[in-house]
């Protein structure tokens, strides 16, 4: 239970990488 809250301090990371990836979606 411990890794989720790791995971819960990477989240703006993801959130980020998420959104970076759905620019260059947009752009092509």
């Amino acid at each position: 239970m411990i890794q989720k809250s790791k995971e819960m301090v990477r989240l703006p990371e993801i959130i980020n990488d998420l959104a970076f990836h759905a620019s260059q979606v947009l752009i092509e």
